[in-house]
């Protein structure tokens, strides 16, 4: 005997639905996501687990792209110190609103160093390269040279002492 086919309608969920772009991206052991808002869009956390992220690892969580808010929206070149002057600035700013944390800041800062010294060197050899001199002594005047030379070499060994 088949039993007659029911119709189920799905019924509304109770909670209203919350936009998963503003809540916490934390999961729970369950695998259910954190009901709460976040508090930095860059950072993805409600202050409840940021502050456990801290506190717990004493680290900042350097796996997010920063690159548009240090270098800009396009791709650095690095052919000017301006450049690297900028994303320095950026950097700062970065470590100071507590987005990057000093270990990565400093690996980038040493890296622009290289960079800039590179730059220092590019341009000390295009300057030096227009500063080259070529000296060409006639030979008339390197024996003329040579003979007033002698003249006086002998005048020196005539003088009487």
């Amino acid at each position: 005997m088949e039993q007659p086919a029911t119709q189920h309608t799905a019924t509304p969920d109770p909670t209203p639905a919350v936009e998963t772009t503003h809540r916490c991206r934390s999961r729970k052991r369950n695998g259910a996501r954190c009901h709460l808002p976040i508090q930095d869009r860059d950072a993805g956390l409600c202050f409840v687990h940021a502050a456990r992220v801290r506190k717990t690892t004493g680290t900042f969580d350097d796996t997010f792209d920063l690159s548009t808010d240090l270098f800009g929206p396009a791709t650095p070149s690095f052919q000017s110190a301006e450049e690297i002057n900028s994303a320095l600035t950026n950097l700062v700013i970065l470590v100071a609103r507590g987005r990057l944390s000093p270990r990565r800041a400093s690996v980038i800062t040493y890296a622009l160093s290289f960079i800039l010294r590179g730059l220092q060197v590019i341009d000390h050899k295009a300057a030096s390269a227009g500063d080259t001199f070529v000296i060409d002594i006639d030979s008339a005047v390197a024996r003329r040279a040579l003979a007033n030379k002698q003249e006086r070499e002998q005048r020196e060994e005539n003088v009487p002492r």
